[in-house]
């Protein structure tokens, strides 16, 4: 419906019954839903803080009524399209990242937080990219700026799941990354948008307020349980601490062990268990591969770390596979097998469907048959090997894809190194961090354990932005993004020549 009956002044100036008719639009109406989220978050966090700065936060109750107002005026004024085209839903998703993080500079600067554009842009980036770089010390911030802090990147782990599972399958009609969707579950849970998004949200609070309440059970504070609740369930790893979980109590480093290898699982694991589904859960390769990996890697570590208990090995293994960044040791002094170990990881990432980042364990696994097929080949031409994921047959163009994904990805990390060595990084830190950062971890050898960015360069800093941008939203985004850039940049250079010629004439 493209039009609603509003009560209003009619063509003839009287006070009566008018039709106020609204615009189809998928980016602008996906930019007004996010600033409404946004805006409700961040009055909340203004209100709980308000007895320890009433400063901070009433500049978060004024930027909560700006974006609500915003959001509700274009509620009156955009309908959804039923059927947005395939570049509007890209074009939408990157530009609503971009306000977000506007809006967040605009806080951070006017609380007097950060003093710089640069710094606040990198701050505002990597909480709403749940990747854990900072430059500020947590512990100097007030409540509310702490709690809203975890909020951003709260709500950027929501929109990357949300990307993930509905926005991107519905902007590549079917046409995966990953494969066909195998199970009907998974059918179910995202077959129609409305109905999908309702049930992430649901998940992921509930999840959220289960892990404060479990942090606030091991003794940790009110405010710092609901902080690390926030970042937990994002994967994106900001700590109230400065040192993370370093001075953190055993029992809490339980629960962040367990929230963050559940974070790093997909939602369709978690659909499927609230479901009571073993089958698909027995048959996902992809859930297999990621618990061997997490066993794999803290076996790898327990070895060439004789100082790290198996609590801490599995901890460091957790933090690294689902891209959450927390630490509860220097772990870049470890043995450079053990650096190897988790840099591989780190670029893996988590399971597709879920709030972490990198490669995506389905897709590693994908190529990495698709090659063994490739050498079978090699030796026999004749024989004939079917690719399979959870036991289905993976479509040979679902293939290419997966294989032209990797070129990109590679491509942009190379490129990120590049500028980052160029910045006056050496050439390993360069490569840890342009991968850390690519896959929304954070921490890395150059920029150490905890993501401190205070020693690195602003150009470094600027450096990162358009790569935790690429993070959160996938590489695939980001490049059709410029590809859709530079089409409009010729269609109005036509235009623009067009309309040239017919005034001369």
């Amino acid at each position: 419906m493209n039009a609603t009956d509003t009560s209003g002044w009619n063509t003839s100036g009287q006070f009566g019954s008018s039709k106020r008719t609204k615009t189809p639009s998928y980016a602008r109406l996906a930019i007004t839903d996010a600033l409404l989220g946004f805006g409700a978050l961040t009055g909340l966090c203004g209100l709980v803080g308000l007895a320890d700065d009433a400063g901070d936060s009433l500049i978060l109750l004024g930027f909560s009524v700006i974006a609500v107002t915003i959001g509700l005026l274009g509620q009156r004024s955009f309908v959804r399209t039923r059927r947005p085209p395939s570049s509007k839903i890209l074009v939408g998703l990157v530009i609503t990242w971009s306000v977000l993080v506007v809006m967040g500079v605009g806080v951070y600067l006017a609380t007097g937080v950060i003093d710089t554009v640069d710094e606040a842009l990198l701050e505002s980036a990597a909480g709403f990219s749940t990747t854990a770089l900072t430059v500020l010390d947590p512990t100097e911030l007030s409540t509310s700026m702490q709690l809203w802090r975890a909020v951003t990147q709260w709500f950027g782990g929501l929109l990357g799941v949300l990307i993930g599972v509905v926005a991107l399958p519905q902007a590549l009609r079917g046409s995966s990354l990953i494969g066909r969707v195998a199970a009907t579950d998974e059918s179910r849970l995202v077959r129609q948008p409305l109905l999908a998004r309702r049930r992430i949200l649901t998940m992921y609070s509930s999840f959220t307020f289960l892990l404060a309440v479990a942090y606030a059970v091991t003794g940790m504070g009110v405010i710092d349980s609901i902080v690390h609740s926030f970042t937990t369930a994002s994967t994106g790893g900001f700590s109230s601490n400065t040192d993370s979980f370093v001075g953190v109590n055993g029992g809490a480093r339980v629960v962040a062990t367990v929230g963050m290898l559940v974070a790093g699982s997909s939602f369709f694991v978690a659909w499927w268990t609230i479901r009571g589904r073993v089958q698909p859960l027995v048959r996902s390769s992809e859930l297999r591969v990621y618990v061997a990996a997490v066993a794999l890697t803290t076996v790898a570590i327990v070895i060439s770390a004789d100082q790290m208990s198996v609590g801490d090995a599995l901890f460091t293994a957790a933090s690294a596979l689902s891209t959450t960044g927390y630490a509860v040791t220097d772990w870049t002094t470890l043995s450079d097998f053990v650096l190897a170990v988790l840099l591989i990881v780190v670029a893996m990432g988590s399971m597709a469907g879920s709030a972490g980042g990198g490669l995506r364990v389905v897709r590693v696994h994908t190529l990495m048959k698709s090659v063994m097929r490739e050498l079978r080949r090699q030796l026999d031409p004749n024989v004939v090997v079917v690719v399979k994921n959870s036991g289905y047959p993976v479509e040979e163009e679902s293939i290419d894809r997966i294989s032209g994904y990797h070129v990109a990805h590679l491509a942009v990390c190379g490129v990120g190194a590049f500028l980052l060595a160029a910045s006056g990084m050496d050439v390993v830190e360069s490569l840890w961090t342009a991968v850390s950062t690519l896959s929304s971890f954070g921490p890395s050898v150059g920029t150490g354990p905890f993501g401190q960015l205070g020693g690195v360069s602003p150009w470094a800093r600027l450096t990162l932005v358009p790569m935790m941008l690429a993070a959160r939203l996938s590489v695939l985004v980001v490049l059709l993004g410029f590809v859709w850039v530079g089409g409009l940049k010729r269609s109005l250079m036509i235009s623009t020549r067009r309309a040239r010629a017919s005034v001369r004439r």
